[in-house]
């Protein structure tokens, strides 16, 4: 009980969508457990506990000390400071670009995960927050990043048919990269 009461602070805050109807869903099966079966008591506690820590971790992804640079409106959702790029998926890697210049460093490839990812339309790329010396090492990596766009859609152009489904694949790949820096950085 003492976990539910920790749950249900938590519930106003989440704002993953995915882990509320989760979490709505196993409230409703504790109870019905409780009720009913006591066989599946245990069962459920485990997976309120996993939710717990899941909830806890989104909370803690607020506190990583990047900035997105990114055209994907699904971004707005994740509580990082976002830089909103009105234009194309190479116009984002251009505003990385100016970023790298100024003493910012990747977080993330600024290169797609695969050639399809690279026809997308929607891009977002995760610098640090805080201007440190240039890094030549993100400034190449963003320069490559520009060049195999440009070498990829002149021969093919911007795949804008499955948009909806690019901001998707592009929002959670996003947010995969916070998930993982909060956890290599410890914040």
């Amino acid at each position: 009980m003492i976990l539910l009461k920790k749950l249900r602070e938590h519930y106003y805050n989440i704002r993953n969508i995915r882990a509320v109807s989760l979490f709505t869903a196993l409230i409703f099966l504790y109870f019905f457990a409780n009720i009913k079966i006591k066989i599946y008591q245990n069962t459920i506690e485990i997976l309120l506990k996993i939710i717990y820590n899941t909830i806890k971790n989104i909370e803690r992804r607020r506190d990583v000390n990047c900035t997105c640079i990114t055209n994907n409106n699904l971004m707005k959702q994740v509580n990082v400071n976002i830089v909103f790029v009105d234009g194309s998926s190479m116009d984002v890697l251009l505003k990385t670009r100016d970023y790298i210049h100024r003493g910012y460093r990747l977080i993330n490839s600024p290169i797609g995960a695969s050639v399809r990812m690279l026809l997308s339309p929607v891009k977002s790329v995760i610098i640090s927050s805080e201007i440190e010396s240039q890094d030549e090492c993100s400034l190449l990596q963003v320069e490559a990043a520009i060049e195999k766009h440009q070498m990829i859609t002149a021969n093919r152009g911007v795949d804008a048919r499955h948009f909806g489904d690019y901001k998707q694949v592009d929002y959670e790949l996003t947010t995969a990269a916070l998930n993982e820096a909060s956890r290599i950085f410890g914040r």
